[in-house]
């Protein structure tokens, strides 16, 4: 059996719990349901039947009515966070949940049989690129629940790390560009061929960031509230639900907090260029 024990840091509220839903708790299903979507995401599979087969070899599961075990198991050790109360809708300010506070610590082990070990880094690859592209819990799609398995001195080097785990991951080979403004740097993903499911288009990445996670979430919840979309960007209501295509995540590289986005191949850039321009740049109407 080989292990590995990484070490993951809180960098925005975690907003994630079990049965009850009231109460912060850590869960390796709700872990492993954020990898399973990267993972498609990422991988930009032509045909259904072949992603299906791949990912229930990478991650496990069902496949013509056959249940196959994970190549790798993951334990959270016991933990000791700080539970507080906070806003997730920072803009708003109307209501707190419980959820693990920004700056604790805790652990997760990755365990696979020996023969397995190139399988192991391969999880292990796409668990780096989830922490990178998105968060967990509750409001992960904008900017909560983000976690860092390591430290970057500056956007240059997160920006090259990500292109490293791209082309690990299934060869992809990625580009940053800088806009116009250089406000921002753009990874081209997939946007050359169409796709009937979600995956990723494009990564953006802001330039100067915010002094703490508090504006940078402040900053994400009022242009998501201040918006033009007609919910093609995703909404909550009695009437039903739609997962936002673009992922907004907050990473620490260096003292500052920047704005890591993601883009589904679903989004025209019409419907999403404004809003995004407007949580790179950090501009919101308070």
């Amino acid at each position: 059996m080989v292990t590995e024990k990484i070490e993951l840091k809180i960098v925005t509220p975690l907003f994630m719990s079990g049965t009850d839903s009231n109460k912060a708790e850590l869960r390796v299903p709700s872990i492993k349901g954020v990898m399973r979507y990267f993972y498609r995401a990422a991988m930009a599979e032509d045909n259904l039947e072949k992603l299906r087969e791949k990912e229930v070899s990478s991650l496990g599961g069902i496949i013509r009515d056959k249940s196959l075990r994970s190549p790798v198991e993951l334990y959270v050790p016991k933990y000791t966070l700080r539970v507080r109360r906070y806003y997730p809708l920072p803009h708003k300010k109307n209501f707190k949940k419980e959820c693990f506070y920004p700056s604790d610590t805790f652990a997760i082990l990755f365990s696979s049989s020996s023969l397995y070990k190139y399988k192991l880094d391969k999880f292990l690859n796409l668990f780096y690129l989830t922490l990178l592209m998105g968060g967990f819990g509750k409001r992960s799609r904008r900017g909560f629940g983000s976690l860092s398995y390591k430290e970057f001195s500056n956007v240059d080097a997160f920006k090259q790390e990500l292109k490293k785990l791209f082309y690990s991951f299934n060869g992809t080979k990625i580009n940053w560009n800088d806009n116009e403004n250089n406000i921002y740097s753009e990874a081209k993903i997939h946007e050359n061929k169409k796709y009937i499911y979600p995956v990723i288009r494009s990564v953006f990445i802001s330039k100067n960031g915010f002094d703490s996670w508090e504006k940078a979430v402040e900053s994400i919840g009022y242009a998501t509230h201040n918006r033009e979309d007609s919910g093609k960007l995703g909404y909550a209501s009695k009437s039903g639900r739609l997962a936002s295509p673009i992922i907004i995540s907050v990473k620490q590289i260096g003292r500052r907090y920047h704005i890591v986005a993601s883009i589904m191949n679903s989004l025209d850039k019409s419907i999403y260029e404004k809003f995004l321009n407007n949580i790179l740049e950090g501009k919101n109407e308070q």
